[in-house]
């Protein structure tokens, strides 16, 4: 894959990848966090966060269709990249479910997260899917701040 020679360093890379998933969560800030995450695509496209973080953009705007576009797209890129890691992946895949869910395309959502569970690398995806699938686990099944209350 050709890629940009790249300046940042791996914990810069992370903390503008925060900053974005911040972003993401913020109504205001969505455009930039866009922005950021779109450039992180460019900075590491065989890495999840970009696409990721812009799919968690669009999936707060409301805008599921373009989620699903751009997890597609990145898992096919990176299924056909040799040197993209299996953590990547999980990911990937684990998100393209959440998208397919928010879609209300449940079969293939719930089909999706059962390939994460099979997926090496990956704890945060193994533990969204699991928390999807509805398997119980103890580190997911602490109880709320609500329920404590």
């Amino acid at each position: 894959m050709n890629t940009l020679r790249n300046p940042l360093l791996g914990d810069e890379v992370r903390l503008l990848a925060d900053i974005g998933f911040l972003g993401a969560g913020l109504g205001g800030l969505r455009p930039a966090a866009l922005q950021l995450f779109e450039s992180l695509v460019t900075l590491r496209p065989l890495r999840d966060f970009g696409y990721v973080g812009a799919a968690l953009v669009h999936l707060n705007n409301g805008h599921v269709q373009q989620a699903l576009r751009g997890l597609e797209n990145a898992r096919a890129l990176l299924d056909a990249e040799p040197e993209a890691q299996d953590a990547d992946r999980a990911m990937l895949c684990a998100f393209h479910a959440l998208a397919l869910h928010c879609a209300q395309r449940n079969a293939e959502s719930q089909k999706l997260f059962q390939q994460v569970l099979g997926l090496p690398g990956n704890p945060e995806a193994t533990a969204l899917a699991q928390r999807m699938l509805g398997h119980k686990h103890d580190v997911l099944c602490a109880p709320s701040l609500e329920e404590t209350v």
